[in-house]
């Protein structure tokens, strides 16, 4: 009878959102997860669980007030990114509320680089196989 259990649960269990209660933590504007199965997408298991999470009326942000602080904390200071690898991604995604906190000496390492196509941009994009 045990089996006929276990098959009740997971017949129930559709979404592992529905595991409660529950801490995350990541960030939903990050490189969501792959999925090459039809099964898994049919599912919705192409977007995150912190994707799906957050559209929740409680993890929504309101207009003036932003996130309620007592659910989301959001982090906004970045200490390992060059600037300039912040900037689309911050216009883009997080409405210029990053902020560029890493030390300059070390995230500038790569502009002493002489084989760069541009010092003064130095982010490249190299095909990896």
């Amino acid at each position: 009878m045990s089996n006929g259990v276990l098959k009740l649960k997971l017949h129930r269990v559709t979404d592992s959102l529905s595991i409660i209660p529950c801490f995350i933590k990541g960030d939903p504007k990050q490189l969501g997860p792959v999925v090459k199965s039809g099964l898994a997408a049919e599912f919705g298991l192409e977007r995150s669980p912190m994707e799906r999470l957050m559209e929740f009326p409680m993890y929504e942000s309101k207009k003036k007030v932003g996130y309620n602080p007592m659910i989301i904390t959001k982090l906004l200071d970045n200490y390992r990114s060059h600037k300039d690898l912040l900037t689309i991604p911050n216009e883009i995604f997080y409405k210029g509320e990053l902020r560029c906190c890493a030390d300059l000496a070390k995230v500038s390492d790569c502009e002493k680089l002489t084989w760069l196509p541009n010092s003064n941009f130095p982010i490249l994009f190299d095909n990896i196989r």
